[in-house]
Formats: structure tokens, sequence, C-alpha cells
């Protein structure tokens, strides 16, 4: 993924089962609209404070990934990114309480 921020006009990425552990390459892509890594390695919470330079960034998906299972994952996420409005296909303010029991 090194070099991905030198495409200057990218506004949708999707890298769903990539085995892709590390977001820190995409710091900078000011562009980028759409997110899709469903299914990688990403385990470092702390690591997805490098998207927050991604200013357009409206959607992002970290399904599937062991950082997705973390304690207050989602409330951090959106925390570090309140560009952001859908995370994992979930609308910002929507209540996720009611979408447990439906799993």
């Amino acid at each position: 993924m090194d070099g991905i921020s030198a495409f200057s006009v990218i506004r949708e990425l999707y890298l769903s089962y990539n085995d892709i552990s590390d977001v820190s390459p995409f710091a900078g892509c000011d562009t980028i609209e759409v997110l899709d890594l469903e299914g990688n390695d990403i385990d470092d919470l702390s690591s997805i404070q490098f998207l927050s330079s991604c200013s357009l960034l409206s959607s992002l998906s970290l399904e599937s990934n062991p950082v997705a299972s973390q304690p207050e994952y989602r409330s951090t996420v959106l925390s570090w990114l309140p560009q952001l409005q859908t995370l994992d296909d979930i609308s910002r303010g929507e209540d996720i309480s009611n979408l447990a029991e439906l799993h």
C-alpha cells in the first residue's frame, strides 16, 4: 500500500480480504470518500487515527478485522474520525444496541 497517497483522485477504494494490517499508508489521502478494509488483519485500534487526515472520508468498513471486536471500538473510531457518516455499514447516529440483538 506504500505510495497510495500519490494517487490524488481516488474517491473509493475497496480492499476487502487482502491481509492488510497497517492503515498508515492511507494517511494523507485527502480525496478518498469510501474506504472498505473489511476482513483484513488490522488489530491496532490506535492506528485508525492515521485516517483522521482523510478529511473527505465519509464511509469506512473495518468489519471482520480484529480491531472491530475491541471494547469501545465504534465510539473510539467515530470520535477520532468526526467526518465519518458510516462505519461498518451502520450510520453514525444509528442505535447499534438493537443491531446486536438481530445478529
